[in-house]
């Protein structure tokens, strides 16, 4: 059998750091990521250089670019960082 942890077929609880990676002068504030997302925690969000490091599900990724989307902030890239 196949592993897929951390894949797309992976609907477990298991949290991993991502990074987003965001372009452009509009700078969202992790405050604002916060009221959005009602499954990360102060804790779980980490402001840097060109975007956010947050520790979510796999299946989060999809959310995270939604809200990103509505302010119609450019994401250059969304790394899993190991």
């Amino acid at each position: 059998m196949t592993n897929i942890q951390n894949t797309p077929l992976d609907y477990s609880d298991n949290r991993i750091w991502v990074y987003f990676e965001l372009g452009g002068s509009k700078d969202i504030a992790s405050n604002y990521i916060l009221s959005q997302l009602d499954f990360i925690s102060q804790e779980q969000i980490t402001k840097v250089k060109y975007g956010f490091n947050l520790f979510i599900c796999n299946q989060q990724i999809p959310e995270v670019v939604r809200i990103l989307e509505k302010e119609n902030q450019a994401i250059y890239q969304i790394i899993r960082i190991d």
